[in-house]
């Protein structure tokens, strides 16, 4: 049995380490989206009269902006979940290239990045709910658009999810799929 390097094993605890420091970065950034509903919640009900105010463009523009805010922190969200998913790959790679590591098969590695390289029905795990919880956090912001105008407020609703879908259920891609084939293709083999 072969025995990682110091390097190696430096490297792989460095990498766990930054993964689990990007998972808090993507708890922070819910809860910054948790804030940004309620500072409008709180802006609405502080009105003097709330339905007038959600009537008019202000009220408008307010559940606009927030829900503008809201997506933007959920893909940030997502982007960070790409980075977490390229330090997976990068070490699940490690971990094939080298068996003689584990006594197992079965590695949290390969588990996470069969999550992402093979979801199931074309949507992975962890986006489905990032996608989900988006959408949910913009549902009372969508009511309040619904509020102003029903048909411009539909209209507006229908863009808006549009534009989550597509910026959450795009599949997270293999990082190292890309190295392997310029591989192939310029005849280097892996050791």
């Amino acid at each position: 049995m072969t025995e990682p390097s110091g390097f190696q094993k430096a490297y792989f605890i460095q990498t766990r380490q930054e993964i689990d420091t990007d998972k808090k970065i993507r708890d922070t950034t819910l809860n910054f989206a948790v804030l940004v509903l309620g500072a409008a919640g709180f802006v609405v009900f502080k009105a003097d009269n709330a339905e007038a105010f959600l009537k008019s463009l202000n009220g408008l523009a307010l559940a606009v902006s927030a829900i503008t805010i809201i997506s933007s922190l959920f893909y940030a969200r997502r982007e960070k979940m790409r980075q977490i998913a390229d330090r997976w790959f990068v070490l699940h790679d490690l971990l094939q290239r080298n068996p003689d590591w584990l006594e197992s098969d079965a590695n949290l590695e390969a588990i996470v990045t069969y999550g992402f390289s093979k979801p199931v029905r074309n949507i992975q795990r962890y986006i489905t709910k990032d996608f989900i919880l988006n959408t949910a956090f913009c549902s009372p912001l969508f009511l309040a658009v619904l509020f102003f105008h029903p048909v411009v407020g539909a209209g507006i609703i229908v863009v808006c999810e549009a534009i989550i879908c597509r910026l959450h259920l795009r599949k997270i891609p293999d990082p190292l799929r890309k190295i392997r084939t310029s591989e192939q293709e310029s005849g280097h083999v892996r050791k």
